[in-house]
């Protein structure tokens, strides 16, 4: 099996931090379980503008932001907040459109970016109640890339694509050299 590397795709990526103590671990649980259903997505006041103007698209908007919104990580870490170590976690949100080109379309960001924020941060903070605040930090010039594995009868080797070998058989290793565009060059060498 082959690994191809995709141009890579800007992406937008969001995180959100909170206490870890039960009582917000249950909360966040409960809104992540609720996050992304058709219902909650049209009550927010931005998708019911672009709906407004786009009426016939409700079911393909909801299910293109389900894609592009396609989960999050969680993970536990310490934060020091006001001079206190703190137990916190982090959600993280990564906004991709894998069928759209190098660029995120800026319409579709824009709305899972206002999912993202009143879906989770906004039931957070009604859920925390106590919190004195709940933080959205927002990452703009991020990038995925993607290594896709390849069926092996596919020997397509395009100029933007790197081929990468995952075969134990065969030791050849493969550096990808940065150019300054952000493209990559791979140099095959045998080990």
């Amino acid at each position: 099996m082959s690994y191809i590397l995709k141009p890579r795709q800007k992406v937008l990526m969001l995180e959100i931090p909170f206490p870890r103590d039960e009582r917000c671990l249950q909360a966040v649980r409960q809104v992540l379980d609720a996050f992304l259903d058709a219902e909650g997505i049209c009550s927010i006041p931005s998708i019911k503008a672009y709906l407004i103007k786009h009426p016939e698209s409700e079911q393909s908007l909801v299910l293109h932001l389900k894609k592009i919104i396609s989960g999050c990580t969680w993970w536990p870490c310490w934060g020091r907040f006001v001079a206190e170590d703190e137990p916190s976690s982090i959600v993280r949100f990564i906004v991709h459109d894998p069928d759209a080109g190098p660029e995120l379309p800026l319409e579709m960001c824009k709305l899972a970016r206002e999912v993202i924020l009143h879906l989770i941060c906004q039931r957070l903070a009604d859920e925390f109640g106590a919190q004195e605040a709940v933080w959205a930090i927002e990452y703009e010039e991020c990038y995925l890339h993607q290594w896709i594995r390849q069926p092996d009868e596919d020997k397509s080797n395009d100029a933007s694509q790197v081929p990468i070998n995952s075969s134990p058989e065969n030791p050849t290793a493969v550096f990808l050299v940065p150019h300054a565009n952000g493209d990559y060059t791979g140099h095959e060498s045998c080990e």
